[in-house]
């Protein structure tokens, strides 16, 4: 946890991805930790570029993908 008044951290927030053959099918979900309250953020029709981006600012990255 970060000190109060301190900017929140990567430590802090994590990265759930649904992934999908097209980037229209593909979303993201981050949640963060604030205080005692989680924070979620739907991110929709995500692209690679968009993924990696989300993933970088996140501690750690689950994935779900269809293989078949």
């Amino acid at each position: 946890m970060t000190k109060r008044g301190a900017k929140s951290s990567n430590a802090e927030k994590v990265l759930g991805i649904d992934l999908a053959a097209q980037p229209d099918n593909t979303y993201a979900c981050t949640l963060e930790a604030r205080g005692r309250t989680l924070k979620a953020t739907i991110h929709p029709k995500c692209d690679d570029n968009e993924l990696i981006a989300l993933g970088k600012r996140c501690k750690k990255v689950a994935i779900d993908a269809p293989f078949g």
